[in-house]
């Protein structure tokens, strides 16, 4: 029993982190660099790399095929897709969730044929423990 209380907690925590143990997303140019696909998770600390990627080549269209990930790398590239007025795309049987669906509503023109999912944001460990405590985290 202490085992499996144990592990649920474990569980939980690993949830409402919104950590990923996944590796970065990767971008893959074509046609000219017109176009761009970025695959996998979106984490904060390879934002930078990303965006300088996107800089340097320029496309105009953003394919998108990620499960999300961190919130704070989502913003940073929905600022880029919305300053440099791209284009974003799903592509039949991709999918873009949960902090991808923010990029995806940043492009000035829209356009799926894939899977599109929205949920709510997920406090972190630290404001759900602040929660339980019944404090409040500035």
């Amino acid at each position: 029993m202490k085992k499996l209380l144990h592990s649920s907690l474990l569980t939980f925590a690993l949830i409402i982190s919104g950590q990923s143990f996944a590796r970065a997303g990767e971008l893959i140019f074509g046609e000219g660099d017109k176009w761009v696909v970025f695959q996998g998770p979106i984490l904060t600390e390879e934002m930078d790399g990303i965006l300088s990627q996107l800089d340097d080549k320029k496309p105009e269209q953003i394919l998108l095929n990620s499960v999300g990930g961190n919130l704070t790398g989502a913003i940073r590239c929905t600022r880029y897709v919305r300053k440099k007025e791209m284009e974003t795309w799903i592509s039949r049987n991709q999918t873009c969730a949960s902090a991808c669906a923010l990029i995806f509503f940043a492009g000035v023109e829209r356009f799926s044929k894939g899977k599109l999912l929205v949920h709510q944001v997920s406090p972190t460990l630290g404001q759900a423990m602040a929660k339980l405590r019944g404090t409040r985290l500035s």
